[in-house]
């Protein structure tokens, strides 16, 4: 098969998504949205399981790791998500004493990022569940930054991500065992 431009060009479609089309929600807290300048689609990896037998390893499909996700948050002069951050750590582990103000599951969030066509329509949602900030990173202070506005990367686990457009069967079962476990 030779090469065509006009193959490709059928098969890309919408001319192919773009990263700068999204945005990043944490239920009721609407500046972090606007805020948020970079981030990832989240990862997941199926771990491979080996079974010896007879000097050969076998590979069957194994546990699900879900990474840690980062965010990169623009930081604005009244530090409002810094502090939304800061405060929502603390209430994890206080810096004095070392409390717990909330049960471990009142702690969690589930955020969302959502993927945009150029139309401005959603073209793909992923539900990021149980999730909370485990790294608040320093921000660079310095002379030589006159023309650059502070950011700062949060990075954060979660117990495992829903796409809009995954099918599962089993994906129902799960979330209301999910429910019923949290309540």
């Amino acid at each position: 098969m030779s090469f065509n431009i006009n193959s490709f060009r059928s098969e890309l479609v919408g001319g192919g998504a773009r990263s700068v089309l999204f945005d990043i929600t944490i239920p009721g807290e609407r500046k972090f949205t606007m805020m948020t300048k970079a981030s990832t689609l989240p990862g997941r990896t199926i771990t491979p399981v080996e079974v010896p037998y007879f000097g050969q390893l076998y590979k069957v499909p194994g546990d699900v790791v879900y990474t840690d996700w980062t965010t990169t948050v623009i930081n604005d002069e009244d530090f409002a998500c810094r502090n939304y951050i800061e405060v929502w750590m603390n209430e994890i582990s206080s810096h004095i004493g070392n409390v717990r103000t909330r049960p471990p599951l009142n702690l969690q969030k589930d955020l969302e990022v959502t993927q945009y066509g150029k139309a401005g329509d959603i073209v793909k949602n992923y539900r990021i569940v149980h999730a909370w900030p485990t790294e608040l990173a320093e921000i660079d202070l310095g002379w030589e930054n006159a023309n650059q506005i502070e950011e700062f990367i949060v990075t954060w686990s979660y117990t495992f991500w829903e796409a809009s457009t995954v099918e599962n069967s089993h994906s129902n079962l799960y979330a209301d065992k999910v429910k019923a476990y949290v309540v």
